[in-house]
C-alpha cells in the first residue's frame, strides 16, 4: 500500500503528519508573513538614503572561506533598481576561483511561521570604484547537499578579478513584489506502506535577510552544475 500526501504552503513544522491538525491555514500563514514583509518595506522606504560616495563605504573582506553577512535595518542606498539595504564586500586578491558562491538563508522568524528570504542582486566595481558589471535578480536554485552548509538556495557570479574586486549586494524593488518558490519531496514508510510528502512553499522576498558569500569549491561547483545548471547562465551586464 502506498499513500501520497501533498502539503501546499505549510510551514516546516507542519510537514509532520501528526501535527497537521494544529497547523494554521495557508491564508493565515501567508497573510502573516506578507504583513511582516510589508512592515519591513515601509521601514526601508523611510530609511535615510546614504552612500553615494563609494570611497566612504567599508567593504567587508571575502577571502578563501565563505563569510556570513546579515542584511539589517539602517541607512539604505538608492540603486537604479530601487532603494535597498546592502552588503559591500571586497574580494581577496588571493582568491583563485573566479566563481563566487552566494547562499541566501530563509529567515524562520517564528515557530510555525512562513520564512521570508532576501533575493540578491549585485553590482561590481574596480579598485577605482568604476562600475564594471551588474547582476540583477540573481537566479536562485534550491540544492540539497551532504550537509546543512551545502543545502539551501544558491546562486553564482563569475567575476573578472582584475576589474571586479568590489561588490555591493542589494535587492530590487521588483524582487520585493514577488516571492521565491521552494519545492521538495520527502519519503517515509515502513513494512507494507510508504508515504511521499510533497512540500511546496512561496517565501516572500524581503528587504532583510542573511547571505553567505565565498569562493565556489570544485566539489560544490560539480554538484550545482548537475542540480542547478541555470544559475551558471547569468553573465554580468555592463
Amino acid at each position: 500500500m502506498k499513500a501520497i500526501v501533498r502539503l501546499i504552503y505549510l510551514p516546516l513544522a507542519c510537514t509532520v503528519l501528526a501535527n497537521l491538525t494544529s497547523c494554521a491555514s495557508t491564508a493565515e500563514i501567508t497573510q502573516e508573513a506578507r504583513g511582516l514583509v510589508q512592515t519591513q518595506k515601509a521601514a526601508l522606504a523611510a530609511a535615510p538614503p546614504c552612500c553615494n560616495d563609494l570611497t566612504q563605504i567599508s567593504f567587508l573582506p571575502v577571502g578563501t572561506i565563505s563569510q556570513k553577512f546579515e542584511v539589517t535595518p539602517g541607512p539604505a542606498r538608492v540603486f537604479e533598481q530601487g532603494k535597498s539595504y546592502f552588503i559591500p564586500v571586497a574580494i581577496s586578491e588571493s582568491a583563485e576561483e573566479s566563481f563566487l558562491l552566494i547562499k541566501t538563508v530563509p529567515i524562520q522568524w517564528r515557530l510555525h511561521g512562513l520564512p521570508y528570504i532576501f533575493k540578491p542582486s549585485a553590482v561590481a566595481f574596480d579598485d577605482n570604484f568604476v562600475e564594471s558589471g551588474k547582476w540583477i535578480d540573481l537566479p536562485l536554485c534550491f540544492s540539497r547537499g551532504w550537509s546543512s552548509a551545502n543545502t539551501g538556495y544558491f546562486s553564482v557570479i563569475e567575476l573578472a578579478p582584475k576589474t571586479q574586486s568590489k561588490l555591493i549586494f542589494f535587492t530590487t524593488a521588483a524582487a520585493l513584489e514577488n516571492s521565491t518558490h521552494y519545492g521538495n519531496s520527502v519519503s517515509s514508510g515502513g513494512i507494507g506502506y510508504a508515504v511521499n510528502i510533497d512540500v511546496q512553499y512561496d517565501f516572500p522576498n524581503a528587504p532583510l535577510g542573511k547571505l553567505e558569500i565565498g569562493p565556489l569549491s570544485s566539489d560544490m561547483k560539480e554538484t550545482l552544475q548537475k542540480q542547478c545548471p541555470q544559475i551558471f547562465e547569468n553573465p554580468a551586464r555592463h
